[in-house]
């Protein structure tokens, strides 16, 4: 069965688009947004090569119409797919991404939390995805400088990788962002107490030149 015009010209802009040639890109995906909108149940369809051009728009940062593109996605996906699925999350993820590249962190904020909030609704099974959205939001609250609200999301973070162990590589970084929290807020020895235990770990499983322990050490000398 041969493909349908829209896969056609959708197959087309994405080979486009890796290859760099962004501006025959757009027109492919121009022209499968037009097939998509023809069709009477292409919603989908409708919304991935939206989601696709946005992407584009958005990497060329061209921010206005990535923004008003990635808002044309997320209704779409949570009338088809309901507000607490991974691809309704990715689109708010999306469009977050727009606002923090713009510095309109106040306008990412509420974005982020809703992902956070839709993906805790479907925590089982969804852990990997849970701790990314949180990641996008402790990241946006310590650009910011506000770090009495990032500080419970990395203990947040912290609670769900305990049971790796203190010496996994996830756990560790987890930590040093804590320190660097904790380093931030004023309390300089808790963040050195934190990063000696980072360190100690560390230097158990890893060789003395190796980068992690080297950084650790930098962390710890740069407190002071």
């Amino acid at each position: 069965m041969g493909q349908s015009s829209w896969e056609q010209a959708y197959g087309l802009g994405r080979r486009l688009a890796s290859k760099g040639d962004a501006a025959r890109a757009e027109q492919a995906f121009l022209a499968a947004i037009a097939d998509a909108e023809r069709s009477d149940d292409g919603s989908q369809e409708l919304a991935t090569t939206l989601s696709a051009l946005a992407q584009l728009k958005f990497q060329a940062h061209a921010y206005e119409e990535a923004e008003a593109l990635f808002r044309r996605v997320i209704p779409l996906r949570e009338a088809a797919l309901g507000p607490e699925h991974p691809h309704v999350v990715s689109a708010l993820n999306n469009l977050a991404a727009v606002f923090v590249s713009r510095d309109a962190l106040d306008e990412a904020e509420p974005i982020l939390e809703r992902a956070v909030a839709a993906t805790r609704k479907r925590l089982q099974g969804a852990q990997f995805d849970l701790t990314a959205n949180i990641n996008n939001l402790v990241r946006l609250y310590v650009k910011r400088g506000d770090f009495a609200r990032a500080e419970p999301l990395v203990l947040q973070l912290l609670l769900m990788k305990r049971p790796l162990g203190p010496a996994h590589p996830d756990v560790a970084a987890i930590l040093v962002s804590l320190a660097k929290i904790r380093h931030a807020m004023g309390r300089t020895d808790d963040a050195e107490r934190i990063l000696r235990r980072v360190l100690a770990a560390r230097e158990r499983t890893l060789p003395g030149d190796d980068p992690r322990v080297i950084a650790t050490r930098e962390d710890i000398a740069r407190l002071y």
